[in-house]
C-alpha cells in the first residue's frame, strides 16, 4: 500500500488529494487549520515526526514563501502529474510540483521546485520556470520565456520573455 502525505488540507491540499489518489492508496495531510481527524494527523510543523512514516510528501500550500519553508523541512518531496494534464517527454520537472488536470507543459520546458500549474495553464516549449512559481488557471507562459522564483501569473495572464527583468 502506498502512502502519501499532504502538506496543507485547504484547496490545494484537496486538489492534490485528487491528483494522488491516481496512484496513493492512503493520502493524509498536516494542517495548522483544521482540526485533528482520521486524515488530518496534525500540524505542518509536525512534518519532521510523521513524514518518515509516509512513502512520500508534497506540500500543497498557496503561499510561495511559505511553500518554500515548509519544503525545505523536508528531505525530498514528489511531484503530483495528473493523468489528465500533458507533460511533453522532454520537459523537466522539478520536485514537488503539482500539475492540474488540463494543463500543459512543452518541449523542452522547465519547471523548478514547488511549482504550481494550475487547470488550463500553458507553460510553452522552452520556457523555464523558477522555483515556487505559481501559474494559475488559464495563463500561459510563452515560448522561450524565463519566470522568476517565486512569481505569481494571475489567472489568464501571458507572460512574455520581454516581461523578465
Amino acid at each position: 500500500m502506498s502512502s502519501l502525505l499532504i502538506l496543507g488540507g485547504g484547496q490545494y491540499g484537496r486538489l492534490a488529494a485528487e491528483i494522488a489518489a491516481e496512484r496513493y492508496d492512503r493520502i493524509c495531510f498536516l494542517d495548522d487549520g483544521l482540526p485533528k481527524s482520521g486524515t488530518v494527523l496534525g500540524k505542518i510543523f509536525d512534518c519532521k515526526t510523521i513524514a518518515p512514516e509516509f512513502d512520500a510528501a508534497v506540500v500543497a500550500i498557496g503561499n510561495a514563501e511559505t511553500r518554500k519553508r515548509v519544503m525545505e523541512m523536508l528531505p525530498n518531496t514528489v511531484s503530483l502529474i495528473s493523468s489528465r494534464a500533458y507533460v511533453s517527454p522532454s520537459a523537466v520537472i522539478g520536485s514537488g510540483c503539482i500539475i492540474e488536470p488540463l494543463s500543459s507543459v512543452s518541449a523542452g520546458a522547465v519547471l523548478g521546485k514547488g511549482c504550481i500549474v494550475s487547470s488550463g495553464a500553458v507553460i510553452n516549449h522552452d520556457s523555464t520556470v523558477g522555483d515556487y512559481c505559481h501559474i494559475n488557471c488559464n495563463a500561459t507562459v510563452a515560448a522561450r520565456s524565463t519566470v522568476p522564483a517565486g512569481t505569481k501569473i494571475f489567472y489568464g495572464q501571458v507572460w512574455k520573455a520581454e516581461q523578465e527583468a
